[in-house]
This record gives structure tokens, C-alpha cells and sequence, in this order.
């Protein structure tokens, strides 16, 4: 059975955190000159159902960095729920490829797909979460906190919509212990089936979640993050749609950002609307990390694909009597 990675409540905080020093090491050795091949001759085939910039890019150029390969398709150039089913897609693709990388739609489509493919599957983005983007936020958390105070110490405020980057969020808070807010309209919550597993996780780790209308929640935050008020790429609305449930209350702005407080941070993983869900203002300011969450994907998507499918250096010895029988057979070409 293969590991998949389609969210992370099925990772220990100790595996997660071996990922993201994993990924530091994989970048100190490229920041030295030299890409170690531990993807060489991995094939990833990526399907994707919607537009993607920096996880798209990221994944292109983590496996081409370590010697892989990545191969992209959206759904309409194969033969994905048109004149074959999941299973038969799932199955002659991961027949064919080392991994797979999905962005679905459906959440439970891409847990379909796992089930029957035979080589691990990466979420990407579905409709309920974005693990590879949460994994990206905790490098950059932990980058970029307070040196003197632990993951548990942080409060982490999200500003606006559940999302799937609310929920994914949320999965990082609980996992690590830390004080949680969702700071947005009641009709924004997240799913219950999202917020039952960060319930789960939080009993463990002693994290603290909350859903507030309340301003004074914000005060004291490490991070506010945010992202897009429209929702899933499936359902996109029109502006005049949704924002007047969040504006102006649940932007972030200089204003909120201020009455956080001096300490805090902001997070945002792009792509962002300007003037809705952040102010270009702050978006642009000293104070948000986002270029550093981009950058943070590249070397996490690395780390992610090494410690799904990567392999030290080949072993020739063992290849030995093949490699023979290769060189013997074309020699007299």
C-alpha cells in the first residue's frame, strides 16, 4: 500500500517536521552547487482540473532539480471522466508513473484515485484542503517566529472565508499546539468534517481553536492569514456576490494589522484580489511573507516528493549482469 499525502492528519508532528528539515537540508546542498539526483528516473504525472501557478511551477522544477521528471496534463487531454473511469485512470497511470500529483475538484474524487493507484498520491488542492501549502506555512512559520517562543506559544489568526487554506491552517495550528482563530462571518465556517479532525488533533497537542466575530480576537497575533473570499475555483462568484458579508471587517488591512499588534506577521499564499480579502498596502509591505511562502513551496515540494519516492544514489553493482546484457545487445547496432 502505498503512503499518500492527501492531508497531514495521517503525518505525526515529528514526520512533518522531519519533512521541513528535510527540505532545509535538500536546499543547504543546493545552495552550495550541487543537486543531489534523488528523483533520477522518477516520472510524476500531474493532473490537474484547475489553474495552478505556484504549485504548478513548483512541482516542474523540484523534479526536474533533482533528476526526475514531472509530466502535466489537465482533464482534458487524457482521458480523465470522459470515456474511462477513476479506476481505470488511476490504476494504467500509476501502472506508468512513480507518483501522482492531483488537483481535483472533488475531495472525495481524489480520495477515490488514491485508493486504487498503486503509487502515492500528492494533494495539490481539492475543494476541503491544500496540505502541500500547509506544510509550506510551517517552514515559514517557523522561519519567521519569534525565536524565543515555540510552535505551542503562537497564535496563528485566519481573516475571512473557510477555505481550503483556512482548513489547512487550522490542521497546522491544532497539530502543533498552537492558539487558532478564525476571525470571520459565522456563515464562513469550515466543514464540520474538517473541523472534527483539527478537534482530534487539538485534544492531543493541547492547541486551542476558536470561530470569532469578535475584533479583540486578533489582538496579540504572531500571523494573520488570509486568502480569497471567493471560494473554490469550481465556484467562483462575482465580487458583488460576497464582498459585503466580509468587508470591511474581515480584511486585513494597516488598520487590523496594527491593532494585532507590532509582533505580528502576515501570511497570504497568493494569488490575491487587492483591495478585498488584503489591502495592497499591506500586501506589499515588509511585513508579509509572501514571496517567502513561494519560495518555501519549492523546497518543500522537493522534500515531499524525496520522502515519498526518492532513492539514494543507484547501485550499479546490483544492475551489473543487466547492464551487461544492455551493452552486449547494443554493441552490434
Amino acid at each position: 500500500m502505498p503512503r499518500h499525502f492527501i492531508d497531514t492528519s495521517s503525518y505525526s508532528a515529528e514526520e512533518l517536521l522531519k519533512i521541513v528539515d528535510l527540505a532545509v537540508a535538500i536546499d543547504d546542498a543546493i545552495n552550495c552547487g550541487v543537486y543531489p539526483q534523488l528523483l533520477a528516473h522518477k516520472n510524476i504525472g500531474m493532473l490537474f482540473e484547475h489553474r495552478s501557478t505556484r504549485t504548478n511551477i513548483s512541482f516542474r522544477t523540484a523534479a526536474s532539480q533533482l533528476g526526475g521528471n514531472a509530466q502535466f496534463y489537465d482533464a482534458s487531454s487524457i482521458q480523465f471522466g470522459a470515456h474511462e473511469d477513476h479506476k481505470d485512470t488511476a490504476e494504467n497511470m500509476s501502472a506508468l508513473l512513480d507518483a501522482l500529483v492531483l488537483r481535483i475538484g472533488s475531495h472525495e474524487t481524489l480520495e477515490a484515485l488514491a485508493s486504487y493507484s498503486s503509487v502515492p498520491v500528492i494533494n495539490a488542492l481539492t475543494d476541503l484542503n491544500h496540505p502541500t501549502q500547509e506544510l509550506s506555512d510551517l517552514l515559514t512559520i517557523l522561519d519567521a517566529k519569534d525565536p524565543n517562543k515555540e510552535l505551542k506559544d503562537l497564535k496563528l489568526v485566519f481573516v475571512g472565508d473557510g477555505t481550503q487554506i483556512c482548513a489547512s491552517a487550522i490542521l497546522v495550528a491544532a497539530k502543533f499546539g498552537m492558539h487558532f482563530v478564525h476571525y470571520g462571518p459565522k456563515d464562513a465556517a469550515l466543514p464540520d468534517k474538517f473541523l472534527n479532525l483539527a478537534r482530534e488533533e487539538a485534544q492531543k497537542s493541547g492547541a486551542v481553536l476558536e470561530h470569532s466575530q469578535d475584533r479583540e480576537s486578533v489582538k496579540g497575533a504572531d500571523f494573520l492569514y488570509t486568502d480569497v473570499l471567493y471560494g473554490t475555483y469550481s465556484d467562483e462568484k462575482d465580487p458583488s456576490e460576497y464582498l459585503d458579508r466580509f468587508l470591511p471587517d474581515y480584511q486585513i488591512n494597516k488598520e487590523l494589522l496594527d491593532y494585532a499588534g507590532d509582533q505580528c506577521k502576515v501570511l497570504h499564499c497568493l494569488p490575491a484580489n487587492r483591495g478585498e480579502e488584503i489591502t495592497a498596502e499591506v500586501l506589499d509591505s515588509d511585513r508579509t511573507l509572501s514571496m517567502q511562502q513561494t519560495l518555501n513551496r519549492l523546497k518543500i515540494t522537493r522534500a515531499l516528493l524525496v520522502y515519498l519516492i526518492g532513492q539514494d544514489e543507484v547501485d550499479e553493482e546490483k544492475a551489473q549482469e543487466p547492464l551487461n546484457r544492455i551493452r552486449e545487445l547494443l554493441s552490434d547496432k
